[in-house]
């Protein structure tokens, strides 16, 4: 029995509120002008070290998380600081990440920036996504196939029965992504069809958002020391 298809929307939701919960509990341990670090505060009041976070301010627009979790630098954020106290700069910064909602693109997009990674570190398959990918690419297909079916002898359903049958088969390929999108690349013989196949499971990976999450908390604890001392 196969495992359910799953949006990449409600896929990076999930895992997005997953990350979120993990440093709900976590407590400004350590803040200076450009660095800072927090740590999960247990019920009976002390400290652990699950998920603590450092999070730094690099020169060159680059943000540094790391800790007890996988290391991220996001890149580039630009401000001309004007009016602002090198503190309020890099706080600036904090917010450029940890109080943007699209973690998708946008924050996937600023991690593979600055870990010059060309996708392999911010990029992790989900089976689930590739099958949603998968089933909405066939389905277009197959539409595109109907409003031309009357061109064909057989109404078009022998090519109907080829391209299920084509996406059936890369299904049952899952165990190795790579081989599944170059087969059905060269079964589907569509030069354009590289552009959507490159992509086809692929979701933001566990180190962008955990980091997002960590420095998001930041964020949110920052807010409340400055409440606490007006």
């Amino acid at each position: 029995m196969g495992l359910e298809s799953m949006t990449k929307r409600d896929f990076v939701k999930e895992r997005c509120d997953r990350a979120i919960a993990a440093f709900q509990n976590h407590a400004l341990v350590d803040d200076r002008e450009d660095r800072w670090r927090i740590c999960k505060r247990e019920k009976d009041g002390k400290l652990t070290g699950i998920h603590a976070a450092e999070i730094v301010s690099l020169w060159g627009g680059r943000l540094y998380v790391g800790g007890d979790i996988d290391d991220c630098v996001f890149a580039y954020y630009s401000s001309s600081g004007k009016g602002e106290t090198p503190r309020e700069q890099h706080f600036a910064k904090l917010c450029w990440m940890g109080r943007c909602n699209d973690v998708s693109y946008y924050v996937r997009q600023k991690a593979s920036m600055g870990l010059t990674d060309g996708g392999k570190l911010v990029d992790e398959f989900d089976e689930r996504v590739a099958q949603e990918d998968l089933d909405f690419q066939m389905k277009g297909m197959l539409e595109g196939l109907q409003a031309t079916a009357g061109d064909a002898e057989d109404g078009g359903e022998g090519e109907a029965r080829r391209i299920k049958d084509l996406f059936d088969e890369a299904k049952a390929r899952m165990i190795d992504p790579q081989m599944m999108r170059q087969r059905l690349y060269e079964d589907l013989d569509d030069l354009d069809a590289w552009e959507w196949l490159c992509s086809v499971g692929n979701i933001v990976s566990y180190r962008v958002v955990y980091a997002w999450a960590a420095v998001r908390r930041l964020c949110e604890l920052l807010d409340e020391k400055d409440a606490h001392a007006i």
